[in-house]
């Protein structure tokens, strides 16, 4: 089914499902709530983000958090794939930095509303992923290393275990071990 991209009521429905997606008050849940039906919507009425898109396209300051060094990174690898930069600069206009009160980091950055939509999207996808695999990282370091006991508890493992279990493993492979280091006590002293 297609629709005249001029119909006012369809871009109107469109252009509000779009606005709560690049709202930086949304939660996560509204903004994939949001993307999907606007997804849905596209693909139904054979429209593109362009098309309800008005051309104006103005610039909004937006937030984004990391917890840590890594996730600072990725922010930024992200930041500058989309806007295709190689170096985005401290200090400028658009540009700023803090801190939350519980320590966690915060950049504003201006973006137009679709480079916004993909960073914010984008960000929380490899997030998540970045979480995980840091996670599992840690597990196969301290595995790789043998800094485990040695008489592990027996349980039945559910998939998702095994799954884990299994790309443990996998990242163990491009661990070099540390060696231990030497003794310095003496046992009974």
């Amino acid at each position: 089914m297609t629709v005249d991209p001029q119909d006012p009521s369809v871009l109107k429905v469109l252009r509000s499902i779009y606005a709560l997606l690049i709202d930086p008050g949304s939660t996560e849940g509204e903004r994939q709530a949001a993307q999907n039906r606007l997804d849905h919507l596209l693909k139904k009425y054979d429209l593109t983000l362009d098309q309800i898109i008005e051309q104006k396209e103005k610039k909004v300051t937006v937030k984004f958090d990391f917890d840590s060094p890594f996730e600072q990174t990725l922010l930024f690898q992200i930041l500058f794939m989309v806007l295709d930069v190689g170096t985005i600069s401290y200090g400028d206009r658009s540009w700023r930095e803090g801190y939350t009160r519980k320590s966690r980091k915060y950049i504003w950055i201006e973006l137009s509303s679709l480079q916004y939509v993909e960073v914010s999207s984008l960000y929380s996808h490899y997030r998540k992923a970045l979480k995980r695999d840091l996670d599992e990282f840690v597990s196969a370091f301290i595995y790789q290393n043998h800094l485990v006991r040695d008489h592990a508890e027996d349980h039945e493992m559910s998939k998702e275990e095994l799954e884990r279990l299994h790309r443990v493993i996998q990242k163990m492979k491009g661990i070099q071990p540390t060696p231990r280091p030497v003794k310095r006590l003496k046992s009974g002293a």
